[in-house]
């Protein structure tokens, strides 16, 4: 993870967003961690795995799927994509 000072980042904006396009990068302050910067595709990508993560009921379904597959209690791809599709 890269990390800047305030001051640094704020005297090269430009390359700081261009280095948040492919990672994570830490401002700090005083010494402190003070703020990230991440791309807004990394952002919102986190946002989508907190609330899977923060559901219950979805949270079961993906525990019961893997607890499925570890199991053998799986359907091969072709058998599922011939009853989803329709031969014409």
């Amino acid at each position: 993870m890269e990390t800047l000072t305030a001051t640094n980042a704020r005297n090269n904006f430009a390359d700081l967003l261009k280095e948040a396009e492919s990672e994570v990068v830490q401002i700090t302050q005083h010494n402190k961690p003070a703020a990230a910067v991440m791309s807004w595709d990394y952002y919102e990508s986190m946002l989508e795995t907190l609330e899977i993560l923060s559901d219950p009921e979805t949270m079961q379904q993906i525990i019961k799927g893997e607890r499925d597959v570890e199991a053998g209690r799986v359907t091969d791809w072709d058998v599922v994509k011939s009853r989803l599709i329709p031969k014409q």
